[in-house]
């Protein structure tokens, strides 16, 4: 399911991207984030920016007037964030963790990993 679910990503980004070789550069295509630079240096996006660049190529691309509304959907304010600040205490013990668990079985940045939802999600 990963493999495919990358498959279809790589396929639709080596068309869209329009990559010489019809398949992505080795130094993204394990999963890996890159930043922005990187990101532009391999073709992979169009130009950075700040979200108003965006803004402003997205008015240009539909060819709206500058002054076209710009509509921001915030997430409801809720008084329990600000308690959950609240009762936190800070911890001034120091902490000691001892891994039971063989070293090949801690999770490694930059590659995917499937979970299956019988073990995680019972009901």
């Amino acid at each position: 399911m990963v493999a495919e679910t990358f498959e279809k990503f790589s396929s639709i980004v080596v068309t869209e991207r329009d990559f010489p070789d019809q398949k992505l550069p080795t130094e993204v295509a394990d999963g890996r984030i890159v930043s922005g630079k990187q990101a532009f240096d391999l073709k992979l996006i169009d130009a950075t920016g700040y979200l108003q660049d965006a803004i402003a190529d997205a008015r240009e691309i539909a060819k709206l007037p500058e002054n076209a509304p710009v509509i921001r959907y915030n997430a409801p304010f809720h008084f329990s964030r600000l308690f959950r600040f609240l009762g936190q205490k800070q911890d001034t013990n120091p902490k000691v963790q001892v891994s039971l668990v063989p070293e090949s079985f801690h999770l490694q940045a930059g590659k995917l990993y499937y979970l299956s939802t019988h073990l995680f999600f019972r009901q």
